[in-house]
């Protein structure tokens, strides 16, 4: 069969790849909302004992009962965001997420608007204000305060040791809500 004889089937193949992946997409983004819902109705304590929990398999530990508890929190959650929207999403996002959601829990809304400024200006290649810098830097040790909370000396040994733990699944996982079970 000569080229170009199949051409109307592979158009339609293609526009059939287009539509699934538009709905995936869609899907993807609706999972990755329903887990925000989800980790914003839990309580701030809740969410440090689940962070805890993500945690435990790396320092070779079983999970305490409030850590347990706190997955079972996130669970009930998740799964009336499920019920909502008629979507199943399974698993705890990252511990990169949660760690950054607590964080950013902590700050004020105006801190956190100052923080968005800031950044957008420093993208720009220009030089924040003082009360931006001051809230970034905030933020920063915010942050750092996280990753110590959670084990790790810095945020840089996390990362390291975030990405010696996702590495493999990286590739496989780009355009998807990031979880693990």
């Amino acid at each position: 069969m000569p080229h170009g004889t199949n051409r109307p089937c592979v158009t339609k193949l293609r526009r059939r790849i287009e539509a699934l992946e538009k709905s995936l997409s869609v899907t993807d983004e609706a999972s990755a909302a329903m887990i925000q819902n989800a980790l914003y109705s839990i309580s701030q304590e809740t969410l440090e004992w689940l962070i805890g929990a993500t945690l435990a398999p790396r320092q070779g530990r079983e999970l305490t009962e409030r850590e347990a508890a706190a997955k079972q929190a996130y669970a009930a959650a998740l799964e009336l965001e499920c019920r909502r929207s008629g979507l199943t999403v399974r698993g705890i996002p990252d511990v990169s997420e949660l760690i950054s959601l607590l964080a950013i829990r902590q700050e004020s809304e105006n801190d956190l608007l100052l923080c968005i400024s800031g950044s957008r200006t420093i993208l720009q290649g220009l030089e924040p204000t003082a009360a931006e810098f001051a809230a970034l830097q905030k933020s920063r040790s915010a942050l750092e305060a996280q990753y110590q909370r959670a084990g790790f000396s810095s945020q840089a040994e996390f990362e390291r040791w975030h990405g010696k733990a996702t590495g493999s699944r990286k590739a496989a996982r780009r355009g998807k809500p990031r979880t693990v079970s």
